[in-house]
């Protein structure tokens, strides 16, 4: 399923992704250089790649009361290395509300909703505390000195320990022959942690899979796949990355041609047992916009803050998951 929304909303806010007009129009009345410098690149990313353009472009922050422009947000890039760099600022006289702490937690939300994203990092320069507290409420840690300063990550619960960043490699060995001895091993064991991961990755995924067909995104080593019901509902299975403990199962409404777009619910089975949940709402106001949140297994919403939405679409989340336990016995 396409996760890719026109908007965010949060309690107070809507952030939606500028065009390259608004971009425009922004760069023109910039008195900064640097500002003006960086913009012209997000705009340039944009441009160049137009079917990536959501991980370069600026998202607005709009106050729901009065439609009051109040500060933008960004990443710096697509997916890479399983992460993404997230940017953030705020007009002055909304500092110290809350707000860049309430969209940075939507919009990490948003970016681990999509494939491959495990980790959202930050840097911040190193007299900005008021940034550093930001990201610490967000969940974000430190992970040592980037170019800008202090740099932060936050982990995404399907990271399952994973670092984006490679450690030390350990030296002293010295010798020539433990040299040798590990050039002999490490083949082995590598093999061999291949070979099991691929077998359990076949065992954990292809029950799920039966009787669905490759996607044309699907490769042996990486399957995905499809299957539509009577009633036209959708359904994929999506294996696990390359050395990755989790893929997952979602299951949509049907779209159209109009609305490709539907409301759907993503399952991220879990290896040592039981299943994560996650819906995907399409508002149903005009503007687009749309929802997405963990759920517990009876539809309610992980986060407190979301369960009014929860409770406005609970027929949709229920029927999801109706189909779900239908589809692949969740039990």
């Amino acid at each position: 399923m396409n996760k890719k929304v026109v908007s965010i909303k949060t309690k107070r806010m809507l952030i939606k992704p500028t065009s390259d007009h608004e971009i425009e129009e922004m760069i023109e009345s910039m008195d900064s250089d640097e500002l003006r410098t960086a913009y012209g690149e997000m705009l340039s990313g944009c441009k160049r790649d137009p079917e990536n353009r959501i991980w370069y472009a600026p998202w607005r922050m709009i106050l729901k009361d009065n439609n009051t422009y109040i500060g933008d947000l960004c990443f710096k890039g697509p997916v890479h290395e399983n992460a993404v760099e997230i940017g953030y600022g705020v007009l002055p006289e909304y500092e110290g509300k809350g707000y860049t702490t309430e969209a940075v937690q939507a919009m990490t939300q948003w970016a681990f909703s999509n494939d491959g994203v495990m980790f959202v990092e930050a840097e911040t320069e190193a007299e900005n505390k008021a940034s550093q507290r930001i990201l610490e409420k967000c969940g974000f840690t430190p992970d040592g000195i980037g170019k800008e300063g202090p740099r932060f990550i936050l982990k995404s619960s399907l990271s399952n320990g994973l670092r984006k960043s490679g450690g030390t490699v350990s030296s002293g060995m010295g010798a020539t022959k433990r040299i040798a001895a590990w050039l002999l091993v490490l083949p082995a064991v590598f093999i061999l942690l291949n070979l099991i991961w691929f077998g359990w990755r076949h065992m954990a995924y292809s029950g799920f899979a039966e009787g669905m067909s490759h996607t044309d995104m699907s490769s042996p080593l990486f399957p995905t796949y499809a299957a539509k019901d009577e009633d036209g509902f959708d359904y994929t299975v999506k294996y696990l990355d390359y050395l990755s403990l989790t893929g997952n199962l979602a299951v949509g409404f049907p779209g159209t041609e109009e609305n490709p777009i539907t409301d759907g619910l993503i399952i991220w089975p879990q290896c040592m047992g039981g299943y994560e949940y996650g819906v995907m709402l399409n508002s149903r106001e005009e503007d687009g916009s749309g929802y997405m949140f963990y759920v517990d297994a009876q539809g309610n919403a992980v986060d407190e803050s979301y369960q009014s939405i929860a409770e406005e679409y609970r027929k949709v989340i229920l029927e999801l998951m109706e189909r779900a336990e239908n589809a692949w016995s969740l039990d």
